[in-house]
């Protein structure tokens, strides 16, 4: 059985509401959760700053604007993927200007086709910054607990005389005799020596 994918909601940008009906027809169900849909800038700009959206997708041009600024604005105040859908006679300017942001340009008309490879292409970049995150996350909690453990060590030094590498046997050895990890004696060491 193979493991449950992560679900993307969706932040359709567009006049009118087919390019919303389009997505729900043809993105599958199980990998894209809730489907929102706004129709100007300042709307995408707020509902942005609401609640996260790993991919957007512009259907150019909006009521007040073309719609380019705005996808140059998202890709670089958040960390979704942008999907700009434009007109086929500005489609080779626009991709000039947006590609080095990392936004995914489609030209007018497009396919269903066309949508839904585009969708699976962002999927696969959320997937990656999401594993990244996640790598980053532990990274820093490593680094935290390092910190700390040199703190302790530290401490354990200063106060008992110990060596460092007496000090590091010694945390070692409690968190093995007391069945808990390094971590756990590293803050009790550093409470008890900090007061």
């Amino acid at each position: 059985m193979e493991p449950k994918k992560d679900t993307f909601n969706v932040l359709a940008v567009s006049r009118t509401a087919k390019l919303l009906e389009l997505l729900t027809e043809i993105l599958p169900q199980d990998q894209f959760g809730s489907m929102v849909h706004v129709t100007t800038a300042g709307e995408a700009k707020r509902t942005l700053l609401e609640s996260y959206f790993p991919i957007v997708i512009i259907d150019t041009p909006l009521k007040e604007e073309l719609g380019v600024q705005l996808a140059l604005d998202i890709s670089q105040q958040h960390s979704c993927s942008v999907i700009l859908i434009v007109k086929n006679e500005v489609f080779e300017q626009v991709t000039y200007k947006v590609e080095d942001f990392g936004i995914v340009t489609l030209a007018k008309p497009t396919s269903k086709q066309a949508i839904y490879g585009a969708f699976k292409m962002v999927l696969a970049v959320q997937n990656r910054i999401r594993n990244l995150e996640s790598k980053n996350i532990n990274l820093k909690e490593k680094m935290q607990e390092l910190r700390l453990l040199y703190r302790a060590k530290l401490l354990l030094i200063q106060h008992l005389g110990m060596t460092e590498v007496e000090a590091h046997r010694y945390i070692e050895k409690q968190a093995m005799d007391r069945c808990v990890k390094k971590i756990n004696i590293v803050e009790s060491i550093i409470k008890t020596y900090e007061q």
